[in-house]
Formats: C-alpha cells, structure tokens, sequence
C-alpha cells in the first residue's frame, strides 16, 4: 500500500496517503519485531506527531481536517495497548474519518480500504462494550 500511495502521489494524487501508510509501515514494522508497549507508544506517537505536523504544513483545505484527525485517531489506536476498548475506538474513529477523507479526494482503494478497517475496528468495540455489559 505504501508504494501504491507513492505512486499515487507521483501521478498527482495527495500526499496524504503516503503519510498513513508511512504510518502503517512504522507500526507494522513494531508489531512484527513484537517490540514492548514501552517501546511501541513513544514512537508511535512522535511519528504521529510528526506526520500530523507536517499535514498541517501541507495543509489543503477544511477536507484535510479529516485526514489530520482521522491520522490521529490511527496514531493513537496503534499506540494504545491491543485488546483495549479505547484501542479499538481509536481506530474506528481513525478508519472512518481517513474513509472520508478518501471519499472526498476520490481515492477509491483507500476509501474501501479503511471502510473495511472501520468495520473490522467496530465489531472489536461491539465485543468490547459486550465484555463490559456483562461485567457490570
């Protein structure tokens, strides 16, 4: 997907795709190498920070909202801890403003992309509050 956003970008697509999947790849890259929480959270978020800077640098108009709080909501929820509801309602919230975003500049691989992200990250916050129901 990174090399997709890239040569997406080099056709006059916006640059903000290649920022998420430089994001993806960050955490990717993290979770495979199984690298503690300890690790994992201050170099999420400093990548996050960086990248939500520098679209607020780039900034293209009120649509770029989206994409930069839609970065965040992924930069947290990759940050959090897995299994935890507030992960999983991070990146809900992520998934469905980067689909919007998506939607608005057309970008159709991204915007089913993270549709079905935003699905996937929803069903988890669905067994999450099931969870808390039945322990209240």
């Amino acid at each position: 997907m990174l090399l997709y956003a890239i040569f997406g970008y080099q056709q006059g697509g916006p640059i903000f795709f290649v920022m998420l999947e430089i994001l993806v790849a960050i955490s990717s890259v993290l979770m495979m190498l199984n690298t503690p929480d300890k690790v994992d959270a201050p170099i999420l978020t400093i990548s996050s920070l960086g990248l939500i800077i520098w679209s607020l640098y780039l900034f293209e108009g009120y649509n770029t909202v989206f994409f930069i709080l839609g970065l965040c909501g992924i930069g947290l929820g990759y940050a959090f801890q897995m299994g935890t509801l507030r992960r999983s309602i991070a990146l809900t919230l992520g998934s469905v403003l980067i689909a919007l975003f998506s939607y608005i500049e057309a970008s159709w691989i991204f915007f089913w992309l993270n549709v079905f992200f935003a699905i996937f990250s929803a069903y988890y916050v669905y067994k999450g509050l099931a969870r808390q129901r039945v322990h209240a």
